[in-house]
Order: C-alpha cells, then structure tokens, then sequence
C-alpha cells in the first residue's frame, strides 16, 4: 500500500559567542531601569579589562559612548531623543552583552 506521512520540524538556531560571553550575558552585566528617563545605571562584574558603554540608534549610529571605570557607572540619557536605542558594553574581548534600551 502507500504511505503518506507529514512530518513538522523545528529548528531553533542562535549564534555562538563563547563561553565566557553567555556568562556574562547571564550574570555579569545589569543595566536598569529600562525603559529610563535621563539616567542609567550599568552594573558590570567585572572591568579589569578597559570596558565602555556604547549605545546606537535606530539607524545604527553611535550616539553615545562612556567608559566603565568602576562596577557600577551611572550614566546620563537625558541628551537623547526618546526612543528605542541599541547598547552594548564592550571590552578588549569584544562584546560582551548587547540589547535594546528604552529612553522615555
């Protein structure tokens, strides 16, 4: 006789960025609140290495960029517009957390 089966597979794929990066995106780095309102607070286990901020906007422009000289580092978002912007915190490792900021 004939055989007529259906089969759905799915696949979920994410990108590598190594061991020592998915820690850190899981433990090390706290940035809040989210959404802000001219302020923000970035928590960063650990800056041996020399670490910054860097935050993007929609278009992929860098509009602000600080180093993070210590764990905690309050920084100020009142000089941009409100909006959705892209941060990441970047060391000589490269980045080590990215992810979407709210400015209100």
């Amino acid at each position: 006789g004939l055989c007529s089966t259906d089969y759905v597979i799915t696949q979920n794929v994410s990108t590598c960025t190594g061991i020592n990066q998915e820690l850190a995106n899981n433990a090390g780095v706290i940035i809040f609140p989210n959404p802000n309102t001219g302020i923000i607070n970035v928590i960063v286990a650990d800056v041996s290495a020399p670490t910054k901020i860097e935050i993007m906007d929609a278009l992929g422009r860098l509009v602000l960029t600080n180093k993070l000289l210590t764990n905690t580092s309050v920084i100020s978002t009142s000089e941009l517009a409100n909006g959705v912007y892209v941060y990441r915190i970047v060391t000589s490792n490269g980045i080590i957390k990215q992810g979407k900021l709210v400015k209100e």
